[in-house]
């Protein structure tokens, strides 16, 4: 749901939980860690034989956390899809959904564990001393809207999810300076989504999403196979997955996954390709992510 609020229920669950913890380190003791919490679902899924029609719930909480809790932004949303079938009589292979959902934003900055020039003496930094800065405030707090649209195709062999979706479509202030100028502008994704049945022990799943925001674009792009253990037919429900994607001009991202009844862990490594490679501090990440799905009695893996 961080990519469009039209994935939320998309998955072939009743509903799930997502968490993450995600760290970039720059430096001893200098690190920029992100921890997210999702929960999303079906809400009236029919799926008898004329009406697959669904409306998917979600909501999420992220906090990014910088320079040892000095610098916090929390962020809260709550997210609704509707998800449309486009062939309802025959297969309900092809749908479109559209989604709508909200934004809460708040930034907290710690101005009392900062240090100013006005502070340095010949001993170093003493905190007693006035900082000299008297008009620092706290950045306002936002609620934003945001929009996507997606278009689906899934069979027993194949799905296929495109989409585009709009966040902050006006601009929140973003300044301790109370300066209108100083804004966030309104970000735009789009995202294709392809999973496959290689045989009914092997998937595999490609991934690519670009965005734009501000004439700054970022692309991130690979796949990773899901391979079952066990030998029953299109059981995978014990599995696991490898695989690659690479952040354009950034970073290679190795992936690694176990599935187990209905959880699911992955960790993934940054590989920097940049020119800091060679560094003396070379920015370094790691994500760590776990997923309980509460599946229905007949669901499609590659969703």
């Amino acid at each position: 749901m961080t990519i469009s609020p039209a994935l939320a229920g998309k998955t072939d669950n009743k509903w799930q939980v997502n968490s993450l913890y995600r760290n970039q380190s720059f430096g001893p003791g200098i690190n920029y860690n992100t921890k997210l919490v999702s929960l999303d679902g079906r809400v009236f899924d029919n799926n008898d034989n004329n009406n697959s029609n669904y409306l998917g719930l979600g909501g999420m909480f992220m906090s990014e956390i910088a320079m040892e809790g000095i610098y916090k932004k929390t962020f809260f949303s709550l997210s609704s899809a509707y998800h449309i079938t486009l062939d309802k009589y025959e297969g309900h292979n092809h749908s479109l959904t559209s989604g709508l959902g909200l934004v809460y934003n708040n930034t907290n900055i710690d101005y009392a564990g900062l240090n100013t020039g006005d502070q340095l003496s010949l001993l170093g930094f003493n905190k007693d001393l006035p900082t000299g800065e008297t008009t620092l405030l706290q950045i306002p707090s936002t609620i934003a809207a945001n929009a996507g649209l997606m278009y689906s195709y899934n069979s027993e062999r194949d799905a296929i999810d495109i989409g585009v979706a709009g966040y902050k479509f006006y601009k929140n202030e973003n300044s301790v300076f109370s300066n209108s100028a100083q804004a966030i502008k309104p970000r735009y994704d789009i995202y294709f989504n392809y999973s496959k049945m290689l045989d009914y022990r092997l998937l595999l799943f490609l991934k690519n999403y670009y965005q734009i925001q501000d004439g700054n674009s970022y692309f991130i792009g690979g796949g990773h196979l899901e391979y079952s253990f066990n030998e029953y037919f299109q059981d995978f429900q014990e599995s696991l997955n490898i695989g690659l994607y690479y952040r354009l001009n950034n970073a290679l991202i190795p992936y690694i996954g176990f599935s187990y009844d209905q959880l699911q862990f992955a960790l993934s490594y940054d590989i920097n390709v940049t020119k800091m490679k060679s560094a003396s501090v070379v920015p370094r990440a790691f994500e760590l992510s776990f997923i309980f799905k509460k599946r229905k009695k007949s669901w499609n893996p590659l969703l």
